[in-house]
């Protein structure tokens, strides 16, 4: 068994058959088998479906380049929560020279610049 990012299917049974979910697999040359999982455990069953509805309106926002999308995104990321600091990391984001200055701080972050250009 390996972890792979698939198609949930049912394998996942908290989140919709179409997400992307990264699941225990079985791999081999009749093709890669799922692992059913069943649900989440109740103690982390709410961060799961927060940080899926980040993840849903963060592809949303990219596929319209809607500046509000991502706003709405980041307000659903718990490591931002609020509108305040969406705002602020959406500036990082649309602003190279910011980018540059949050980048020099963070030096593992992967600020995309060119998200709004």
């Amino acid at each position: 068994m390996i972890p792979l990012t698939v198609r949930n299917g049912r394998a996942l049974e908290d989140l919709d058959p179409d997400d992307a979910v990264e699941l225990p697999c079985q791999v081999s040359s009749r093709g890669v088998q799922v692992a059913a999982v069943g649900r989440a455990p109740e103690a982390v069953r709410p961060l799961l479906l927060q940080v899926k509805e980040y993840s849903r309106l963060a592809v949303r926002a990219s596929a319209e380049h809607s500046r509000e999308m991502a706003l709405a995104a980041l307000e659903k990321n718990p490591l931002v929560g609020t509108r305040e600091v969406a705002e602020q990391v959406l500036g990082l984001m649309a602003d190279p020279d910011q980018a540059r200055v949050a980048a020099h701080w963070l030096p593992d972050s992967r600020l995309d610049t060119t998200f709004f250009r």
